[in-house]
């Protein structure tokens, strides 16, 4: 389909349809706009956001990484006290955080630093 052709789909002149695609090249275009073009050419405008791997993997790795930051802020006053625990229980306590950040789905799970800001149900104030 030509720009002119396109153009008169929309009801627009041939020299804004070669500014859209000027936009579009630009990275400029508006949502607005490629909606109207995708409608004018018959077809649907599809606006996604697609991960690399899947939801569930996203959301565990983030659990896994707060869970850690949670358990090293503990682990460093227990180490302080000399109660730290070795790398199997390291492990073992890591792996039931990240499974009760991962039930209770707290919105903190998506903080990237400050554990003392995650509250886990159940733990008192802080883990």
């Amino acid at each position: 389909m030509s720009a002119q052709q396109l153009a008169y789909r929309m009801g627009v002149s041939q020299p804004t349809v070669a500014e859209m695609e000027r936009s579009e090249a630009a990275g400029a275009i508006t949502l607005n706009s490629l909606r109207r073009a995708a409608e004018a050419m018959g077809c649907s405008f599809v606006y996604s956001f697609i991960p690399p791997v899947s939801l569930e993997a996203i959301v565990r790795r983030q659990a896994e990484q707060a869970a850690t930051r949670l358990y090293e802020a503990v682990d460093h006053t227990m180490a302080l006290e000399g109660q730290s625990n070795d790398q199997l229980g390291r492990r073992e306590q890591i792996g039931e955080l990240t499974d009760e950040l991962i039930r209770t789905l707290s919105r903190e799970l998506w903080e990237k630093a400050d554990a003392d800001k995650i509250r886990i149900s159940g733990r008192g104030d802080a883990a």
